[in-house]
């Protein structure tokens, strides 16, 4: 403690961090290996292709040669990773089945499918390797291969449902998202559970009313009843002794959230203990009662990671800022403030408009455009990030001009504002501001190495990832590392024009009375700038279907449900971005920054 009180504050709030970040993945850790009863590990698998499905098993201690328990393969949706079906494996393994949460191909840390269009043709492997792991987790000795069975969501549920065609001898199925399936089309699936998630907005856009209608109209088929008035949700059919159960469990969820609703997960663990191993309705209920779940323990202190681990990059740039040689980059914060009253507000409601407005169109149009320039050109191989892509370019370019247009007019006025104004370089042609520029990428990527090692001591001794619901933090792959580099130069001109002379410039802020207040007031004002159209559109979209149950307003397809993990990481980039321009008073370390940070989580995370 003595030493401690010798440091100066960075230094503190730097070992402070640390110290969190480490209580935190630890406890993590505890609450997955469920304090020692369960072996957790990372496997890899080659399939009869040649390609590397990667996974992570979860195998209860008391599950041996000798004693062999069922087993269950779980299958992540779209632009997710083994960790998402986590919850289900988590809980599944705390009452004795062994789980496998595998990344399919194209996600996580799998191998990259080069065949995209055969993909979606049909031509390729329509399990993503699902059916090899799942031949896989049979072979296991501890498994045994008369009980297994298949849990999947959203693209998942597709992967999960053919495997199950694959293999008649499967002992039961679980499908996340979207409402009952027609059991006369998918007739091969023993003992069928359907998560059905209520707020479903990616696979219907019905009013929930007539959601709800359709649903117990396909209940009533399936079940040979006389009319939809005689089905019921939450209610078993069938035996499991022949194959022949089924149960509809309406579950109050969004698409994403049927992996993690703890409704949906009290079901799926029910319903494969009375599957796989045999137990009545009421002890496999209370076995999987809500009250004892512990999964959002461990999500919790992952997301706690995640922010601390955001934060610590402020203390860190703060002490390596004083070394002489990064001492250099920083400067005073520039006294100019051009804009302000109305004008500030007009100028920050136009930006988040625009910002609004692209998103509508521009990611979904990206994707497409990306996923057939890429089966032919394999440069930009991100499929949904390639969307993004698209709008950060076309955002930067509206931005640019505007900027500029607004620049050549306030520079020749009687405020003369210059580029140092706007914490920018005039030109980086001269050898004083290419060595400032130099030590300021160094400086950065300093940080966002800082941060990979974190995440990386995390996954590698731990078995914990940095995130929260879906991939954020990873390590990357060798293809991932490659499509990282790639992505930067299409992203930076974002943080630079948006994120930097628009914001820290054009609608630059006065200082307040203390740099705390100055951090909290611009980073909030900022977000607005930046994000709250984009919040208007999820308010849209979902408010009217939870309150008056109408269906999703607006058609974002699969970007409306990423925006919901966009916008609270994006607000933590800016808080980042703020502390890094006071600190500097140029914009470019916090731009440089936080392009590395949505660059990484972009190419670690998303499907490829």
């Amino acid at each position: 403690m003595h030493i401690l009180r010798r440091l100066d504050r960075n230094k503190q709030f730097l070992i402070l961090c640390l110290l969190l970040i480490c209580s935190s993945t630890v406890l993590a850790n505890a609450i997955q290996s469920n304090f020692g009863s369960i072996d957790v590990e990372y496997i890899r698998i080659v399939d009869e292709n040649g390609m590397a499905i990667t996974g992570k098993l979860y195998r209860p201690i008391a599950a041996t040669d000798d004693n062999p328990a069922p087993g269950v393969l779980l299958l992540h949706g779209m632009n997710n990773d083994k960790d998402t079906e986590g919850p289900a494996a988590l809980e599944l393994a705390r009452r004795g089945i062994v789980a496998l949460a595998i990344d399919e191909l194209s996600h996580g840390d799998s191998d990259r499918i080069v065949d995209i269009m055969g993909y979606f043709t049909g031509t390729f492997d329509s399990t993503l390797g699902g059916n090899a792991a799942y031949q896989w987790l049979k072979s296991l000795s501890f498994v045994d291969e008369t009980q297994t069975g298949l849990v999947g969501h959203s693209m998942g549920a597709g992967t999960a449902s053919a495997i199950a065609e694959m293999n008649p001898d499967h002992r039961a199925i679980v499908i996340q998202a979207d409402g009952p399936y027609n059991l006369t089309t998918h007739s091969y699936m023993n003992n069928y559970l359907a998560v059905w998630s209520f707020y479903e907005e990616l696979f219907t856009t019905q009013p929930r009313v007539q959601f709800l209608q359709d649903s117990l109209e396909m209940i009533a088929y399936n079940e040979n009843l006389s009319s939809a008035e005689d089905a019921q949700a939450d209610f078993t059919y069938g035996t499991f002794s022949d194959g022949s159960a089924h149960r509809y469990a309406k579950c109050p969820c969004t698409h994403p959230g049927a992996t993690w609703n703890a409704k949906g997960i009290s079901e799926t663990t029910a319903w494969i203990l009375q599957a796989l191993s045999g137990m009545s309705e009421t002890e496999a209920r209370s076995l999987s009662a809500i009250s004892t779940q512990t999964y959002m323990i461990r999500e919790g202190a992952t997301l706690f990671t995640l922010i601390v681990a955001f934060i610590s990059i402020i203390p860190l740039a703060s002490i390596l800022l004083e070394i002489p040689y990064f001492s250099k980059i920083v400067q005073p914060i520039p006294k100019k403030v051009p804009t302000q009253g109305k004008k500030w507000w007009m100028y920050a409601t136009i930006n988040s408009l625009i910002g609004g407005i692209t998103f509508l169109i521009l990611p979904m149009v990206g994707m497409i455009l990306g996923a057939l320039l890429g089966a032919y050109v394999p440069i930009f191989l991100l499929v949904t990030g390639n969307g993004l892509l698209l709008w950060f370019l076309v955002n930067a370019l509206i931005a640019l001009i505007f900027f500029r247009v607004w620049f050549k007019k306030v520079s020749a006025s009687e405020e003369g504002i210059t580029d140092e104004d706007v914490g920018r370089f005039k030109t980086i042609r001269d050898p004083e501001s290419r060595d400032i520029l130099f030590r300021t990428i160094l400086l950065s990527i300093v940080l966002v190495l800082f941060l990979y090692v974190l995440v990386a001591v995390s996954q590698q001794f731990l078995g914990i990832e940095v995130r929260y619901m879906w991939p954020i933090f990873k390590e990357f792959t060798p293809t991932k590392f490659g499509q990282f580099i790639v992505n930067i130069f299409p992203v930076l001109p974002f943080f630079l024009i948006n994120g930097g002379v628009f914001t820290y410039g054009m609608i630059k802020q006065p200082e307040s009375d203390s740099q705390i207040k100055t951090q909290m007031i611009w980073w909030i004002k900022i977000v607005f700038a930046m994000e709250s159209t984009l919040l208007v559109l999820i308010l849209v979209n979902y408010l009217p279907m939870f309150l008056i149950g109408t269906g999703p307003v607006l058609s974002m397809g699969l970007y409306g449900i990423f925006l919901m993990a966009y916008l609270p990481l994006f607000a933590g980039i800016f808080f980042v971005m703020t502390a890094l321009y006071i600190k500097t008073g140029r914009i470019y370390l916090g731009g440089i920054v936080a392009t590395l940070l949505v660059v990484w989580i972009m190419t670690a995370g998303m499907i490829i």
